[in-house]
């Protein structure tokens, strides 16, 4: 039997402040937020769907079996090996994917404070 915890629910409704004209690049700590929040989701988003995928070979393979008892022959359900690999595969890529994008979001965070800070620095010179 599967128990599938429900993650915590992360509100966006509330807005945050428009930065003034003074403010026109978010500070570090708004892009720090914004970053591990972003990532916080996209992991309970991984989690989930290696849930579901487990879930997923779980009742094909029940079924596949029942199948096999009903019948007296092997004939699976819903879905086949064929299916279930490029499931995994697609899975996988996507996987990737998303660790490529919070990874590219993090340098863009990390660049836009270094320029920030040499914008900065300039205009103290």
């Amino acid at each position: 039997m599967w128990v599938l915890n429900q993650p915590p629910t992360i509100s966006l409704s509330s807005p945050l402040p428009s930065p003034s004209p003074s403010e026109a690049t978010p500070s570090n700590h708004q892009g720090h937020f914004l970053f591990s929040l972003l990532n916080s989701v996209l992991q309970s988003n991984i989690l989930q769907r290696d849930t579901i995928l487990g879930i997923m070979r779980h009742l094909s393979s029940s079924e596949f079996i029942a199948n096999c008892a009903a019948d007296g022959g092997c004939m699976p359900m819903y879905t086949s090996v064929a299916e279930k690999s490029m499931l995994e595969a697609a899975h996988e890529r996507e996987k990737d994917l998303l660790h490529e994008v919070a990874e590219l979001q993090w340098r863009l965070i990390c660049a836009q404070e270094e320029i920030q800070k040499f914008k900065t620095e300039n205009a103290q010179v």
